[in-house]
């Protein structure tokens, strides 16, 4: 898959997302960029691995690091919480310099963590850095279909284009590859609950938890490893 060019552009609730015009494929949903960020990963994944499990420290991998929303959110949620989260996320199409400076997260959720966005994006790649006393954080930039884990996690956030888009993301071999690398108990998320994804978590091992959706989809999907 190759991307060419991407704009951006304003979801429902104000917040920005990016559109890859060749493939007609927006970063996040329509409905809102900043609901479906906070409701699919960060309540539906974060907050609920730390209040069901309460892991001293949570390794979280993301598929799709993207605009870095998710990152920021974790961020803030793992400040705010005080609990330290070890962020790692992969992306193979890194945005240009002039997409992510123009997104608007941090005037919209807090203006004090511009800091920390910005140096998630300004970060040399393959390099850890700790953003906060809770909050390490390493992109790499890479392709997951090519991945060699380093560690293991308990928090996925899997946030890459839609399974008809990018069906190389979604086989049997890279959830088995997932399953494999993670914790016990271990939590993954992701805003997708077609049927092919899902089958390929439970032949990896995962149970599926249905959920609801963010706004605009009526489900998404939460897989557990226990």
């Amino acid at each position: 898959m190759q991307i060419v060019k991407r704009s951006l552009f304003t979801t429902k609730d104000g917040s920005h997302s990016i559109m890859v015009e060749e493939l007609r494929e927006s970063f996040h949903s329509q409905n809102g960029s900043l609901q479906e960020s906070e409701h699919t990963f960060i309540k539906s994944g974060l907050s609920f691995l730390f209040d069901t499990f309460r892991p001293p420290k949570i390794e979280l991998f993301e598929v799709g690091f993207g605009t870095g929303l998710n990152a920021l959110l974790s961020y803030l949620w793992a400040v705010k919480d005080k609990v330290h989260v070890a962020y790692t996320g992969i992306e193979a199409f890194p945005l240009e310099n002039e997409l992510w400076q123009s997104l608007n997260y941090s005037k919209l959720i807090d203006a004090n963590s511009y800091d920390a966005f910005s140096q998630m994006h300004r970060s040399d790649w393959n390099t850890p850095i700790a953003l906060h006393e809770f909050f390490s954080f390493e992109k790499t930039h890479g392709d997951l279909v090519q991945h060699a884990y380093k560690k293991s996690y308990n928090l996925v956030y899997f946030d890459a284009f839609a399974p008809s888009v990018q069906p190389e993301l979604w086989t049997d071999a890279i959830f088995k590859n997932l399953y494999d690398t993670m914790l016990n108990p271990a939590v993954l998320v992701t805003y997708s609950a077609a049927g092919q994804p899902r089958r390929a978590m439970t032949k990896a091992g995962f149970w599926l938890d249905e959920i609801r959706g963010a706004a605009g989809k009526r489900e998404m999907t939460r897989a557990l490893k226990m």
